[in-house]
């Protein structure tokens, strides 16, 4: 029988101050050691002493997930782009992360706020437009939020 891992485990503390931190996902070990990255690869938005996750996993091109209490992951949108590609032009479709990647601006008590800058790319790599889509998402301790994006 096969063993099937559909996303990384949250090792981080179920409960903890509200903040953004740098971590490192762990998916399984073959995919993971594929990845030479540090261990600041990934960023989470945790909420106080609630079991969801606000995350950005390079496993995922960065794009931005919530992470139930009880591991689904669920995410809604992000710019795409048809024309200069073959297919269609999107972050999912950097699965080595070339153009993607992702830093904390801001996380304080009252709020986290994270910055992620991606590439409207193919499969084959193949830049559908020259500059860059740019998203910011912020996060209130009480989880509201917004979402600013620029293509």
């Amino acid at each position: 029988m096969a063993f099937c891992q559909s996303s990384p485990s949250l090792h981080q503390p179920s409960s903890g101050p509200f903040g953004a931190f740098y971590t490192r996902l762990k998916f399984y070990p073959q995919w993971d050691a594929t990845w030479r990255v540090s261990d600041l690869a990934d960023v989470v938005v945790r909420f106080d002493s609630l079991p969801i996750r606000f995350v950005f996993w390079r496993g995922t091109s960065y794009v931005p997930h919530w992470v139930t209490e009880n591991g689904i992951w669920y995410n809604n949108e992000f710019n795409e782009r048809w024309t200069g590609v073959k297919g269609c032009g999107e972050p999912m479709s950097d699965k080595q992360c070339r153009y993607s990647h992702v830093r904390v601006i801001e996380s304080t008590d009252a709020r986290a706020v994270v910055h992620w800058r991606y590439a409207l790319a193919d499969v084959f790599y193949t830049i559908a437009r020259t500059d860059p889509a740019t998203d910011a998402a912020g996060r209130d301790p009480d989880r509201a939020g917004w979402r600013w994006s620029l293509t």
